[in-house]
């Protein structure tokens, strides 16, 4: 009897299975999670990409033993990655379905493995409820940079942005005491090229303004050119992402202003770091350079003359055109869930982003050891950033803040990017016309976006 049962049950398995009843897998994109009823005796184990400096890792680690303390069934592993290849090494972990649970990740890039649906849309996720309950503690800026349309694709972390930053000693050499830095296009060009003219026993010892165009391997360039851009109320993509528009009559006058400056020896164009902010901090040979605030350790401990104060100053990006802010480009590093986080483990997931991205002292330990700003709006007051020897500093940092836009991420940025290299290089060699370089970019990108679309 016991055996024929036993057949009975194998044969109604089998049969089941044939008709489609087996168990349904459960995909991450079909989750639900409540973050309204959050249970503190939770479980899950949660895997985390991290940035690759060392002094980032302990904010980390005591954001995980803080965050234990409220959900101590949780497993929280780091795994540290270099920053130079992150993006190649988790785009090879998802091919091999070895990808972590959660990633902190550049904005443009967790904006692009959002539309790709490599990580998850937390309003999908949340119904929305992410958005009505944490939307307003952060910066609109930040919140912009890790979201498309409805779509939320991480919560914003540390925040950056660029100010114009000059050596005084070489500004006061060449224009005398009481310099003021340029607060217009017109006295940029003039005050830079004073500079890269200037004589001193028979030589020219010193450049005017410098910029990362064409920086090969780094994104710095597009920071650059997107803040440039949107200093004459120019975009490289419409708001949506749905086309480029650097074949309009704006982008065509900003980029025309740039070249404009090369040839007139008022600018060049230079690849990125370590060469170009060593040649502007150590060298002390270069006048101006738009640089943020991850500098400010070496600045603050800068003494290029032994005289106790640093050489190297800071002022609000000028206004470039009449009416239009002199904007920056909004840095941003946002926090992820990937798709490949296991279906159980995506509760502990979010509630540890949100944690990160929430918690006062855990999002403030991380931007002051970085030398970033928060995201949170109740960080921006913080006495690190409003008080003491460095107030000033930061305090123009913060003004600039307010007038940074983030660049126009989408699942084609890094495409995109390959392209705005391209149109700079064929820029700076001056043998095409500022509109056709820009036209045909445009027409290149927007054939990108409409082969993705079919």
């Amino acid at each position: 009897m016991n055996k024929l049962l036993a057949l009975i049950l194998v044969l109604l398995l089998t049969f089941s299975t044939m008709m489609g009843c087996k168990p349904k897998k459960t995909n991450v994109d079909e989750l639900r999670y409540d973050p309204t009823a959050v249970n503190t005796s939770m479980t899950g184990r949660v895997e985390v990409w991290w940035g690759p400096m060392d002094y980032m890792k302990t904010p980390l680690e005591n954001a995980i033993i803080a965050f234990n303390k409220k959900f101590p069934n949780v497993e929280v592993v780091p795994k540290y990655q270099l920053h130079s290849d992150y993006y190649e090494t988790l785009n090879l972990a998802y091919m091999n379905n070895t990808a972590p649970d959660v990633i902190r990740m550049d904005h443009v890039l967790l904006q692009s493995l959002g539309e790709s649906k490599r990580v998850v849309d937390l309003n999908k996720l949340t119904d929305k409820k992410v958005e009505t309950m944490e939307k307003d503690k952060f910066l609109p800026a930040s919140w912009e940079g890790v979201s498309i349309a409805d779509h939320l694709y991480g919560l914003p972390f540390d925040t950056n942005t660029t100010l114009l930053m000059y050596n005084s000693v070489i500004c006061e050499e060449v224009f005398g005491e009481g310099y003021v830095p340029p607060r217009t296009y017109e006295e940029l060009v003039a005050h830079s090229k004073a500079v890269y003219e200037y004589e001193k026993e028979g030589k020219k010892p010193y450049k005017g303004l410098i910029m990362a165009i064409d920086a090969k391997a780094s994104e710095h360039d597009i920071y650059v050119l997107n803040g440039w851009l949107s200093r004459y109320g120019a975009t490289i993509m419409n708001e949506d992402r749905s086309q480029a528009t650097l074949d309009t009559p704006e982008a065509i006058e900003a980029m025309q202003k740039l070249v404009d400056m090369v040839e007139a020896g008022a600018c060049e164009h230079i690849g990125y770091a370590p060469t170009l902010e060593n040649e502007f901090l150590y060298n002390g040979t270069v006048a101006f350079i738009e640089m943020g605030s991850w500098v400010y350790d070496t600045i603050k401990m800068l003494d290029v003359n032994k005289d106790g104060e640093s050489d190297i100053k800071i002022a609000p990006m000028p206004s470039l055109k009449e009416g239009i802010p002199g904007y920056a480009t909004l840095g941003l590093f946002g926090l992820g869930i990937t798709n490949q986080c296991k279906p159980e483990n995506v509760p502990a997931a979010y509630e540890f982003i949100k944690f990160l991205a929430t918690d006062y002292n855990a999002h403030l330990e991380y931007a002051k050891s970085t030398n970033t700003m928060p995201s949170l709006i109740a960080g921006q007051s913080d006495p690190y950033y409003s008080e003491g020897e460095n107030a000033e500093y930061w305090q123009a940092f913060k003004l600039q803040l307010q007038a940074s836009l983030p660049r126009p991420g989408t699942m084609l940025w890094p495409e995109i990017t390959r392209e705005l290299k391209t149109m700079e290089r064929m820029l700076m060699t001056g043998r095409y016309s500022v509109a056709t370089v820009l036209q045909n970019t445009t027409k290149t990108i927007n054939e990108i976006i409409e082969e993705m679309k079919a």
